[in-house]
């Protein structure tokens, strides 16, 4: 979680050599030599000790030495005179770095008790909290503190920082209204993350004004640029897309991740050329860029060329090892030239580097199904639907393999008008869902689904095959034939379709 009021970052351990400080500091309050010359006042001596083992607590504290920072503000709060509250609050912060929450709230309840209106104690509170994961508690420590100091910047950035976490986004929209209302100066970043949330909410207006108001106060706000490509990229307004993009990367000449947007867009347009231009480009940049190589494979896949595609891919797999997508591609390479086996191993690695990629079930599945393998299969297209229920492929699939093997019909149909929900003007699923009616006898509904699926999507073998089988069945002997000899002529080595056509011959003339 990166919270605003996360606190500061832990210093490198790396850092400046404080053994001089360190030294110098012991000898003032272990060196009795020292000490006896300096008797002469020791009110100072109290003093300095005080100090010295509060500057080195906090040195051990910038040091990621927790431990050592407790000792040190342990010593410093014995030459006090007072019970200290900076005190009790440097050790409450030491020990939530080292996770003992019970020591911490003792020492900012102490803290609260020599000053009750100590903001500084109702942060550490709030920060003990969100370290416990307590983030309901947190976010009343927050309102506590908004409540009494209504314009507390902090304090509304990491309640806002909460809400955006827990998915509450309604009520960090309200909480950046209220930034903005005590925002004298114009912040952009104020509107650009008010446009974020509101992408979240799916309130597109009010995010493309918001990033345009950011762009106002800001001309050369990069990220709202993106903001904007992304946006009109999902909206297919590609040219817009562009606009936005070449408009950023105007302002990074070096900036290879917008290249590669860019690059992308080109391809979604189909124009495959300027595509591998722009990825070139991010290769001369970066020439390790495993992106850049994926992407070129994808256009070499597209164009057929996929001795091109395997050898970009297996470079890509060499630069990103940990890139489940370019596993996936290399799967998919092996799938579409029928080396299903060959794939399997690239789609079982890719769901290894990432256990939720509904993708890499989704092709498992497929695969399974290819080499005759159909209970396999089933599992792994009931995991992918699992992980992603808007996956129409796999919605369609696994409804179509229980048609085929005529079971669970019902639930067939359920799966293909999800699909069909999905993605309406799509023909494979409207035949699926036609074949799965014909499997449960219903062949008026049948006939009038794969009629409407060839309408959809043209010539197709196994479209004609199911087409013919239900013509067949309803006696329309005639238009079965014709159906029969559509499915043969697309795909001649389909001995079924032959067969059928023969067993037909025997019982009608032509």
């Amino acid at each position: 979680m990166n919270l605003v009021c996360a606190g500061r970052a832990e210093a490198d351990t790396q850092g400046p050599d404080f053994a001089p400080i360190f030294k110098f500091f012991r000898k003032i309050w272990k060196t009795d030599d020292f000490l006896i010359k300096q008797r002469r006042d020791p009110e100072l001596e109290r003093e300095k000790k005080l100090y010295a083992h509060y500057i080195t607590g906090v040195i051990f504290e910038n040091q990621a030495q927790y431990k050592e920072a407790v000792e040190e503000f342990n010593l410093a709060q014995e030459q006090s005179r007072s019970d200290s509250g900076v005190l009790y609050l440097k050790r409450a912060a030491a020990y939530i770095k080292l996770k003992d929450y019970a020591k911490a709230r003792g020492c900012i309840d102490e803290a609260l008790k020599i000053n009750p209106e100590d903001l500084h104690a109702d942060f550490l509170l709030a920060l003990l909290y969100i370290d416990k994961k307590d983030f309901e508690q947190a976010a009343r420590q927050y309102k506590k503190i908004i409540e009494q100091n209504p314009h507390n910047i902090l304090a509304l950035f990491s309640l806002a920082d909460i809400y955006v976490f827990e998915e509450k986004i309604n009520e960090a929209v309200k909480i950046y209204k209220v930034l903005l209302e005590n925002d004298s100066s114009g912040s952009p970043y104020l509107y650009f993350n008010l446009g974020l949330l509101y992408l979240k909410l799916n309130k597109e207006k009010e995010a493309v004004d918001n990033f345009d108001k950011a762009l106002e106060l800001r001309p050369h706000y990069i990220e709202a640029f993106i903001a904007l490509g992304v946006l009109a990229e999902l909206k297919g307004d590609y040219e817009k897309a562009l606009d936005y993009y070449r408009r950023a990367s105007d302002l990074s000449l070096d900036n290879t991740r917008l290249y590669l947007r860019i690059a992308k867009v080109y391809f979604l347009q189909q124009d495959f050329e300027k595509s591998e231009a722009e990825y070139r480009r991010v290769l001369d940049l970066d020439p390790q860029d495993a992106d850049a190589y994926q992407g070129l494979a994808e256009i070499y896949l597209h164009n057929k060329q996929i001795a091109k595609a395997l050898s970009i891919l297996e470079k890509a797999a060499r630069l990103n090892e940990k890139n489940p997508y370019t596993f996936l591609l290399l799967g998919v390479v092996y799938y579409e030239t029928g080396n299903y086996k060959e794939g399997i191993g690239y789609f079982e690695k890719v769901i290894e580097l990432n256990p939720e990629y509904d993708k890499g079930y989704f092709y498992l599945g497929s695969s399974y199904e290819r080499i005759g393998n159909r209970d396999k299969s089933k599992e792994y297209l009931r995991k992918a639907i699992g992980l992603d229920p808007k996956n129409a492929n796999a919605l369609n699939y696994l409804g179509y393999l229980y048609a085929e093997d005529g079971e669970n019909l019902d639930e067939a149909i359920e799966l293909i008008s999800r699909a069909l929900s999905i993605d309406p003007q799509n023909g494979a699923f409207l035949d699926s869902l036609g074949w799965t009616y014909y499997k449960k006898g219903d062949l008026r509904e049948a006939k009038k689904l794969v009629e409407g699926a060839l309408k959809l999507y043209g010539n197709d073998p196994v479209i004609y095959d199911h087409l013919g089988d239900i013509y067949y069945d309803l006696g329309q002997k005639r238009k079965a034939r014709r159906a029969w000899m559509k499915a043969l002529k697309l795909d001649p080595a389909q001995e079924k379709i032959r067969r059928k056509i023969k067993n037909l011959n025997g019982i009608t003339k032509h």
